[in-house]
């Protein structure tokens, strides 16, 4: 699989960003990095957040290209190492999960003929090939955040002013985090190695069903161009990704964002979230048939038996 296009943004949505946006040679990912409850700040960075996605990013900088582990093995040891780092900062104080910093992940690697994928929170990955767009998600982390956005919406409605509305809606938001890495609720990239293993993740085998020509991983800020703002399809995402960049996919939604500035349009949290993307365009490979009878195998482009 060569790559013959990547390009990446991360935009702040406020005074610092605890998005990442990163690619090299054979993966991408895109980070969004989030705080406990307790606005309390442990880590040396701007907040606990920013120094969970920052120290992710290194590690996986470090270590991603080591095939030999899965991705969920990688993001596992990632947090395990991560935690340890922590600890030099709280001591011996001890901070529940529901304080503990966290963030959403898409990631991907792609090797000889397959593709290895890992998600988790509200992070997404899309895949496109020919004829149609793939998304990968963790649905029932969407499905809480809906839940929050229809309340708040709700309130509004009724005319509160968003400051309000966000105190209205308080409590839902602390119920749905407490649902965080339970059976019942979603699970969540923070330091419980147990959720590790509920992410969303698998291999595709490159090959006549399977052949993804462009790939985007979008955090929650980019994604909501489609989802929250509903201003473009996936497909006019991935041409206007091709042909203008991303960062004028950026300017778009921080554009629609700005028009919106008193949220009667478009109900949300904040006026702007962190945006984040990547997007790589992979040269097209001929997919050679083998001629079996006389053992003919051609060494350049990818093999269909």
């Amino acid at each position: 699989m060569l790559i013959k296009l990547v390009d990446k943004i991360s935009i702040p949505g406020g005074l610092y960003n605890e998005d990442i946006a990163n690619a090299v040679s054979n993966a991408a990912w895109v980070i969004d990095g989030s705080n406990g409850l307790d606005p309390q700040v442990f880590s040396s960075s701007d907040s606990d957040g920013k120094w969970y996605a920052e120290m992710l990013d290194k590690y996986l900088l470090e270590n991603i290209s080591n095939q030999s582990i899965c991705l969920q093995e990688i993001v596992l040891q990632a947090i395990t190492f991560m935690y340890e780092e922590y600890k030099k900062f709280t001591g011996d104080d001890h901070i529940e999960e529901l304080n503990h910093p966290s963030a959403g992940i898409s990631l991907v690697r792609w090797y000889k003929d397959k593709l290895e994928y890992f998600v988790m929170g509200d992070c997404q990955i899309w895949l496109k090939d020919y004829r149609n767009i793939k998304v990968i998600s963790d649905y029932k982390v969407a499905s809480l955040n809906e839940k929050v956005i229809l309340a708040l919406k709700e309130n509004m409605q009724q005319g509160f002013s968003h400051e309000d509305a966000i105190k209205n809606v308080q409590s839902l938001i602390v119920e749905n985090r407490n649902k965080c890495n339970k059976i019942n609720g979603y699970w969540g990239l923070n330091f419980n190695r147990i959720a590790v293993y509920h992410g969303v993740s698998g291999k595709i085998k490159y090959g006549k069903e399977h052949n993804y020509l462009e790939i985007l991983l979008a955090t929650k800020g980019f994604y909501a161009i489609t989802e929250c703002y509903k201003k473009m399809h996936e497909a006019e995402v991935f041409k206007f990704a091709k042909s203008k960049g991303l960062n004028e996919v950026g300017i778009y939604i921080r554009n629609v964002e700005e028009a919106d500035k008193d949220f009667r349009k478009y109900a949300r949290i904040q006026k702007s979230e962190d945006t984040s993307a990547v997007y790589i365009d992979f040269e097209k490979a001929p997919i050679i048939p083998i001629d079996k009878s006389n053992n003919a195998f051609i060494k350049k482009g990818r093999y269909m038996v």
